[in-house]
This record gives C-alpha cells, structure tokens and sequence, in this order.
C-alpha cells in the first residue's frame, strides 16, 4: 500500500488514506480470497458498502473504493465490543437492518473529544465504530486529516461582494495618510467593477510632509494644513490607470468638497458612493450637493453589510484541503 496517512479509530484500529489511487491495488487470488485474506462478498451473502466493512471488521483486511483505504485489525474472539446504540446481540431479531442513509441522531450520539493536533484531529480517540457508523465517522475524520471530498464541496458563502470591496480598498488606501486628524482614501471603479484609481489625502509631490504643516487651526491660515493638502478623490482622479473615468463611480469615505466636486464632474464621473457626511451643513457640502444636482452626478450613502473587515496575514499560512486523488 502506498505512503498513508494514519489515525487511531480504536484501541489498536488505525484509517489509513493513500496518497495514490488504490482502487486496483488489492491482487486477485486463486483461492477466491484477495491479498488480505478477506473472502469478497457472494450473491447470496450481505452484499455492498456495509457487508464489506462488516467483514473487514469481524475478520480484518483492507477495502479499497477509490483511493480510500479502510484498515481494520481482527479482534479476538469473544472481545468485539459495540457502541450504546447497538443492541446485544441476543436482542436483534431477523437479519440485520441497513439503511443507506445515516440513523437519525447518531452523529450526536458519538462522543465528542476535544481534538489533539497530530494526535487525534478528528476527536475520535477511544470510539469504538460499528458498521452502520461509518457515514458518520468517515466524513467526519477526513477533514479533520486535511482531505475533504471535492463532490460535496461548495463555494464560500462568507465573501466580499463589489460595493464592500471597493470601499474596503478605499479605507484601506486611507491608511497610507499621514494627516494626524483625518485620514480619507478614494477608489474609481468602471462600468466592469474593475478599479482605475486609487488616492488618499496628502501633500503635493516633491513637498516635504515634514516641512508643511498639519494642524487644522492657527492664527494665520497659512500655518494649518488645507491650503496645501491634495484630497483622495483629487489624487484617485490623477492616478488613474485608464484614459478617464468617464461614466465611473468614485467609493469615498468622505462626501467631497465642493473643490473635488468640480473635479468629479469635470472628470465624467457619474455616481460618488460616500460613507460618512459628518460636515454636511458647511457652505463647502451645500455647495457641493448643488453642483452634483445641476450636473447630474448621483450621490449615495454606503450602506455596509458588515461593520468591520479584518485582514488576517497568517491566514496565508493555514493548510489548505488536500485531494483525494
């Protein structure tokens, strides 16, 4: 059998999942028997999934059904033990009953262990499993082991959809600001949802931050930071990546001056996607709204989903799913 990795089912039971397919792996014997030593199943004997674990289980061997490997050891006579939703034996009545379906409840009927990286991921350390709990336990063990079944797997439900992103990347722009007190980003999206700008506040290139001052109130106005500073939607606009922005929208954190109101417009920009106006009654907002009305630029408050989007680095870092092959 090829390199496998393995997990302790019970006591001295080990799953083992190969690497390589081993769907044709087991040799035919002449006896009728395969290289285990199992006898395979007859007509007018239980047959499928279930007769088949059910031998391997009561006489040991290997099952090989599309790269899956189930190793059981033979117990010793008289020591087959069963789990609590198992009658003894001397209780069941007729053949024994098999469902293609798992038995109602028994996934909550198995104890639940705390998993054991490396040792017992699947939490599963100590339960015996009967016959009629494999379509419980094998979906569970495979994940825990870093294979997952692709048939069953679907999309993520939990991603970002255009409106969040766009303005995620406009906060996240905003980061770059070196203004102590408001730090805003912009983000020019085209009628694609493709992004053609990106800008935030700051100082004129070749003008040294360090040099022009950032204070928002002084005696003179030439000592605070407004007469100098670029706001995003002006550097988003400078910094596109296309011919224009005609017919494109602008995600913004901030309503726009009506200074970047006239660049807005001019630009060909349709639709401005803010998400705070916190300075809505100054002359320099109204004049703004004035100026998008007789323009026909729309404006709209951003309406999240989600009040906060963490961006985790080590999460590059987690095991992805590996393939059963």
């Amino acid at each position: 059998m090829a390199k496998s990795q393995c997990l302790g089912f019970g006591r001295d039971s080990q799953t083992s999942v190969p690497v390589a397919n081993t769907t044709n792996s087991t040799t035919p014997v002449a006896s009728g028997k395969s290289s285990t030593g199992v006898r395979p199943p007859s007509n007018n004997s239980r047959s499928g999934l279930n007769n088949t674990l059910y031998r391997c289980r009561r006489e040991g061997g290997h099952y090989c059904t599309q790269g899956l490997v189930l190793t059981l050891p033979r117990p010793a006579r008289g020591t087959l033990r069963r789990t609590p939703h198992s009658p003894p034996r001397s209780q069941r009545r007729g053949p024994r009953q098999r469902c293609a379906e798992p038995t109602p409840g028994l996934a909550t009927s198995l104890p639940a262990h705390p998993p054991v990286p490396g040792v017992d991921p699947a939490g599963l350390l100590g339960v015996v499993v009967d016959v009629e709990d494999f379509a419980v336990v094998i979906p569970r063990l495979l994940p825990a082991i870093g294979f997952s079944n692709e048939a069953s797997c679907k999309k993520r439900e939990d991603y970002l959809e255009w409106p969040e992103y766009f303005m995620a990347v406009a906060f996240l722009s905003a980061q770059r600001s070196k203004d102590p007190s408001s730090q805003v980003g912009a983000c020019i999206v085209n009628l694609e949802n493709k992004i053609v700008g990106i800008g935030y506040n700051g100082m004129p290139n070749g003008c040294s931050d360090d040099v022009l001052p950032w204070t928002r109130t002084a005696a003179h106005r030439l000592d605070t930071k407004y007469p100098y500073v670029c706001h995003a939607e002006l550097n988003a606009i400078m910094n596109k990546n296309s011919a224009d922005v005609k017919g494109c929208s602008m995600y913004v954190a901030l309503f726009p001056c009506n200074e970047c109101a006239k660049l807005i417009i001019q630009a060909g920009i349709k639709e401005v996607i803010f998400m705070s106006d916190k300075y809505h009654d100054t002359m320099e907002m109204t004049a703004a709204r004035r100026m998008f009305d007789l323009a026909g630029v729309i404006y709209r408050e951003f309406k999240p989903k989600c009040n906060k989007i963490i961006i985790d680095f080590d999460s590059i870092n987690s095991r992805p799913n590996q393939k059963l092959l």
